[in-house]
């Protein structure tokens, strides 16, 4: 597998930290876009030493950020939630 450098911003907000990452620089087809969020957070081990994430559910979440098409918003926020270990992606609204 060829390795591509993805440009992210890393934040930390409350509880929470991970990286903010610009929609458009990512795959539309979510199943390639949740192994390359994967891959950046080093599930599947359960420390996450291979990638960004800390090892718990706080330090692996993911955030995508792209222009609204809603003329009420600026941005659009599409939120993944990447398991620690199970190397699984959630993607589901709350």
């Amino acid at each position: 597998m060829t390795q591509t450098g993805i440009p992210f911003l890393f934040m930390r907000g409350g509880t929470s930290r991970g990286p903010y990452l610009k929609r458009d620089q990512l795959p539309d087809d979510t199943d390639r876009l949740a192994s390359v969020l994967v891959a950046m957070v080093g599930s599947g081990h359960p420390i996450n030493i291979d990638g960004i994430g800390g090892g718990t559910a706080v330090t692996t979440k993911v955030a995508m950020l792209s222009p609204s098409e809603d003329e009420w918003a600026d941005v659009d926020y599409f939120f993944a939630q990447v398991s620690v270990e199970d190397r699984l992606v959630d993607f589901r609204e709350l």
